[in-house]
């Protein structure tokens, strides 16, 4: 099991982080991936830039 985090500002490939991040307003992203044998399940969360980032303590 993995579990990232990822901050837009961290995303070194500038047209990546526009076309997934900046475009549609996404501020933190957190991919959950459980890898087995056949398959790589993934679950990802996002959240916006009118929110704080998933990685801020409560």
């Amino acid at each position: 099991m993995l579990l990232c985090v990822v901050c837009v500002e961290d995303i070194a490939d500038a047209d990546y982080r526009r076309r997934l991040f900046a475009e549609p307003k996404l501020g933190t992203e957190a991919s959950l991936v459980v890898r087995t044998r056949e398959h790589a399940p993934c679950v990802n969360l996002c959240r916006g830039l009118d929110r704080q980032p998933l990685t801020s303590p409560r």
